[in-house]
């Protein structure tokens, strides 16, 4: 009986650690000043036909209306890691010209696939200025794979 139950334990781990594919999304944060720049992936280990999906944001949570001289894009970049190499690349057009305390500019990729490997992905802002000040944010990247 005893030998049943470690067999059925021994079964039991090596499942589980077979199964490394996390449920829960992942997402990385970049502020300054008053705006928060925001890439989430929905989750850090993909089987390589299963779809993935990519939120990225802008936020500004300032007091006062914001009027943009130079307007800011958002640009999604998935790297291959090891080479270094830009693997996929989705642009997005300007945010408003003006922004209130709360409003977000959102993107979202869905249902698309990658080869097996390891990947990065961050969101880069472009540059933008308001009066005085310029802005350039980028998030760190998320890591994941596709097996």
């Amino acid at each position: 009986m005893k030998k049943w139950i470690s067999i059925i334990i021994c079964c039991l781990v090596l499942c589980s650690c077979g199964n490394r594919s996390s449920h829960h999304s992942i997402q990385e944060t970049k502020e300054a000043d008053s705006f928060y720049l925001k890439i989430e992936i929905n989750k850090d280990f993909f089987l390589e036909k299963e779809e993935i999906q990519i939120h990225s944001s802008f936020e500004y949570v300032g007091e006062k209306e914001i009027h943009f001289d130079q307007e800011p894009s958002m640009t999604v970049i998935i790297t291959k890691r090891g080479e270094k190499s830009m693997v996929r690349k989705f642009e997005f057009s300007a945010t408003k010209t003006i922004m209130n305390k709360g409003d977000v500019h959102n993107e979202e990729i869905k249902d698309f696939q990658l080869k097996k490997g390891k990947y990065s992905v961050l969101v880069d802002l472009s540059i933008f200025s308001t009066g005085s000040r310029v802005y350039k944010l980028s998030t760190s990247p998320i890591l994941f794979e596709v097996t």
